[in-house]
């Protein structure tokens, strides 16, 4: 409910976080259920890009913890810096987390603060 608040308010980019890829078609359920349609606010699936740019203006993007924290690279790049220039530098939307693990919180924590200064988190 929280993501379609803010896009409401004209805060068009969100970012879910998942410990698998597997709840992406709930995480669309989810969406559907509080209202939002998925053709002005997709479900976007880092999975389906790679390493390659994130064509979207808006919607959620949808990754994994391991994605995320993983050190898997291509060319130097890795999905954390794919997350952060599909966001931008000013992005100020929502990042919920769904069930966070000990060994991932702190990681998490200091990637996303690191980065950006005006994102609201819902665990």
């Amino acid at each position: 409910m929280i993501v379609a608040c803010h896009f409401l308010f004209k805060k068009p980019k969100a970012i879910w976080i998942s410990s698998s890829g597997f709840l992406a078609n709930d995480a669309e359920r989810d969406l559907t259920n509080v209202g939002v349609n998925l053709a002005k606010l997709p479900l976007i699936k880092l999975s389906t890009y790679g390493f390659g740019t994130i064509h979207h203006e808006q919607g959620v993007l949808f990754c994994t913890y391991t994605a995320l924290c993983g050190g898997s690279t291509k060319n130097g790049q890795t999905h954390y810096q794919q997350i952060i220039d599909w966001a931008g530098k000013d992005f100020n939307g929502i990042v919920n987390i769904g069930i966070i693990y000990t060994e991932y919180f702190d990681l998490f924590l200091t990637l996303f603060n690191s980065f950006f200064q005006n994102y609201a988190a819902c665990f």
